[in-house]
């Protein structure tokens, strides 16, 4: 398990650079577009279209990395008060429910990209596809977040003497 957990560590830092440098070219594309509206007297037509798609690719693509730090909502009430194995068990089971939630969107979300990805931007003159297409990508690494834990899960109902709390 230590090679797979080396391999979680390396893509987990190598989302949070990407992550950063989507934030920063965000603010970056931000800052100009303020700067030429108010002190250059013209607007960059593209940078609200550029913006949006970097924001949905934002959101999408690094759902995972909060879910990893455990930063969404969670129940923990009724995990507290039962056995730590059926706290496992149901965690595993809902973890299951929600991959196939995933799975059905993204395969939604792939055929919505394809359908609607045809437009235009017209500041930009790129399809719309490349924006689009950020939620089936996005859940698709969230999947992989709730692979991985669950995986995880697994490991510790198996082997109930491995060290670890019950993860959300």
């Amino acid at each position: 398990m230590t090679v797979l957990r080396q391999i979680r560590q390396a893509y987990i830092k190598v989302m949070w650079s990407a992550a950063i440098f989507a934030m920063a070219a965000l603010m970056a594309i931000s800052v100009a577009q303020v700067f030429c509206r108010y002190v250059l007297g013209f607007s960059l037509i593209w940078s609200e279209e550029l913006s949006r798609g970097i924001m949905l690719w934002i959101t999408f693509l690094f759902a995972g990395l909060a879910y990893d730090k455990g930063e969404i909502i969670a129940l923990e009430v009724l995990r507290e008060i039962i056995p730590r194995k059926l706290a496992l068990g149901l965690l595993l089971l809902g973890n299951i429910a929600v991959i196939v939630l995933l799975v059905l969107l993204i395969k939604a979300g792939w055929t919505y990209a394809k359908i609607g990805g045809r437009q235009i931007m017209p500041a930009l003159q790129v399809q719309q596809f490349w924006v689009y297409v950020s939620l089936p990508v996005g859940l698709g690494v969230f999947l992989a977040h709730f692979a991985l834990r669950s995986i995880d899960t697994l490991m510790q109902l198996v082997c109930p003497t491995r060290s670890g709390n019950v993860t959300t």
